[in-house]
């Protein structure tokens, strides 16, 4: 079920950045976990790369472009910031991610404000955010999957062996209820202090 229609909110209209990261940028990741970050960050590649094959399988047409991520330096410090946080991740057996002098750098982008960079090749793909949601909503039914869109879940029991989703057009029963919630709070009360907004922006 689906409140409104399928890419209504944020799911269709963000920044279009589909990163790999499973922890919400790769410093995060090292700071809380920096024993496992190299199997986090293994597995956020192999999520990634299973979405564009999904978005290849299907034939959804939404400028899927594995294009990376560069981080620039535009003054001294932050340079070497940047050459340290590189020296970082190779001890950490992270791979993909290479360091460029001002050189290397002005080959990619060509502005005389950037000193340097880390280039994370693998890890980040643009895409058209809405065309994806349509094209992933199209390949849903045609596998026979059903949508029912303005059908907004009012709340969330447990009924028997599964849950029940209350709508304002009755209830749906099923055996396993997945939320995908974003800028809602969610239906499971008790998980609601537990959802924290992330602001962000796109230029």
């Amino acid at each position: 079920i689906e409140g409104h229609e399928v890419g209504w909110a944020a799911s269709g209209r963000n920044g279009g950045f589909c990163a790999a990261s499973l922890t919400h940028g790769l410093a995060n990741g090292v700071e809380r976990w920096p024993d496992e970050i190299a199997k986090l960050e293994e597995l956020g590649e192999r999520n990634l790369d299973a979405i564009e094959a999904a978005v290849a399988r299907y034939g959804i047409d939404c400028e899927f472009e594995r294009t990376g991520e560069i981080d620039v330096a535009t003054e001294p410090h932050q340079l070497e910031e940047l050459r340290e946080w590189h020296e970082e991740l190779v001890k950490l057996g992270i791979t993909g991610v290479d360091f460029l002098d001002r050189d290397a750098l002005r080959a990619e982008v060509d502005s005389p404000t950037f000193l340097g960079g880390l280039w994370d090749r693998n890890g980040v793909a643009m895409l058209h955010p809405a065309k994806l949601a349509w094209g992933l909503k199209r390949a849903c039914l045609e596998l026979g999957v059903r949508i029912y869109e303005h059908t907004r879940g009012l709340d969330l029991v447990r009924s028997g062996p599964g849950m029940a989703v209350r709508t304002p057009y009755g209830r749906v029963f099923a055996r396993r209820v997945a939320l995908g919630t974003n800028i809602f709070p969610s239906l499971v009360k008790r998980v609601r202090p537990y959802t924290v907004p992330v602001y962000d922006y796109a230029l």
